[in-house]
């Protein structure tokens, strides 16, 4: 793949993900108003930023997915 090419791909790439970032933003937002208050969950995960352990989750995901993440390379 050439360099033209590469950039074309990683524009894209980038442009889909903002896309799911403001659609995951609304889903938030959303989700804020309708109850009319924050969850006591956030408040708690704000409080231990940074300070709680990893936990390892089993995730399913179309190929199609994962190919893009790893598209993306190992960064």
């Amino acid at each position: 793949m050439g360099a033209g090419k590469t950039a074309e791909v990683r524009r894209a790439n980038y442009h889909y993900m903002a896309d799911a970032m403001r659609m995951l933003e609304w889903d938030l937002h959303s989700t804020v108003l309708s109850r009319m208050r924050i969850p006591e969950e956030w408040h708690q995960i704000a409080l231990e930023r940074g300070r709680c352990a990893k936990t390892r989750v089993t995730l399913r995901l179309d190929a199609d997915v994962v190919k893009f993440f790893r598209s993306m390379g190992p960064d």
